[in-house]
């Protein structure tokens, strides 16, 4: 069994985007640990929130002291929504009959419906075939290919499908168009049939992202749909470390 110890020092970075200061060999071990993962999805969950609560705080104070006045209240706060977010996935699944996450990394990878390589253009047949409104996000280093629409557990998935420079796929499967507070967003990892996958909750919907490309550019693309508002974004998504 591949140590993790010596990886844990990098997750931190993994979960920022910067892979630049990520070594290889903890880019291969993500490849395959899912703890190294739930590690990187833990660390996601409480920076964001630790963020946010440090702007809010920074914004009713404006006093250069109040976010070290802060910093213990937000951290608590912090590590209880990460607890309740736990019950929240598990009670998700209870009611939603076949899990959409297994679902969506099932027909991911399936040819697309309809090729193209404008955003724009595949955010209009997007909307047009599952009748419900779509965020434009464009993932800068990321060229998307065309999509592809799926009715499965209860609901229309909307795949829609990129490639890297590499000419590895990365697949954003909408499984619905919910506006999520941004306060709320998280990154969960998951493993659905050995394949990694990562579920995001944004304020744009509920996506799952997944394919063959290395696991830090999925944090990456991951993390670009976590931060959108809602609209129409383009999200800086860096090469792979």
């Amino acid at each position: 069994m591949t140590d993790c110890s010596a990886h844990r020092a990098y997750l931190g970075a993994v979960a920022d985007g910067e892979t630049q200061l990520v070594p290889q060999a903890t880019v291969d071990h993500l490849e395959t640990c899912l703890d190294c993962n739930r590690e990187v999805s833990a660390h996601s969950l409480l920076n964001n929130k630790l963020r946010r609560g440090l702007a809010r705080q920074s914004a009713a104070e404006p006093s250069i002291d109040a976010p070290r006045r802060s910093w213990p209240k937000t951290a608590a706060a912090a590590v209880a929504v990460f607890v309740v977010v736990a019950g929240a996935v598990g009670a998700w699944r209870a009611v939603s009959g076949e899990d959409r996450v297994v679902a969506a990394a099932a027909v991911a990878g399936e040819a697309p419906q309809f090729r193209s390589t404008d955003s724009a253009r595949i955010g209009t047949w997007c909307q047009q075939a599952s009748r419900r409104s779509m965020a434009d996000i464009r993932l800068d280093s990321l060229q998307p290919t065309g999509a592809r629409m799926d009715h499965r557990a209860g609901t229309d998935i909307v795949t829609v499908q990129y490639r890297t420079a590499q000419g590895d796929q990365v697949d954003v499967a909408w499984l619905d168009a919910t506006h999520t507070a941004s306060n709320r967003a998280r990154i969960e990892a998951r493993s659905v049939g050995g394949r990694f996958v990562l579920l995001v909750t944004s304020p744009s919907g509920t996506a799952v992202v997944s394919g063959l490309a290395p696991a830090t550019l999925l944090w990456q693309a991951a993390a670009a749909i976590e931060r959108t508002d809602g609209g129409s974004q383009t999200e800086a998504v860096g090469a792979a470390a």
